[in-house]
């Protein structure tokens, strides 16, 4: 199975560590579930049919104008 490697800060893998925990998810099950949920909300539509919806339980953060 393909693995990637993302280094943070120690400050920033807090962030992440308490994110996950809020949640209930271990660290890289968050991880893999933030990533693809992004990956899927910039794929294009050949890439993924409208019959296929995200499975991720995490909440899109709000986005930002201005």
């Amino acid at each position: 199975m393909p693995v990637i490697t993302v280094e943070f800060t120690a400050q920033e893998m807090a962030q992440v560590e308490a994110s996950a925990a809020s949640l209930g998810r271990t660290t890289g099950a968050y991880a893999h579930d933030v990533i693809m949920a992004d990956a899927r909300r910039t794929a294009s539509p050949e890439a993924c049919p409208p019959s296929r919806t995200p499975s991720s339980n995490v909440p899109e953060e709000p986005r930002r104008t201005g």
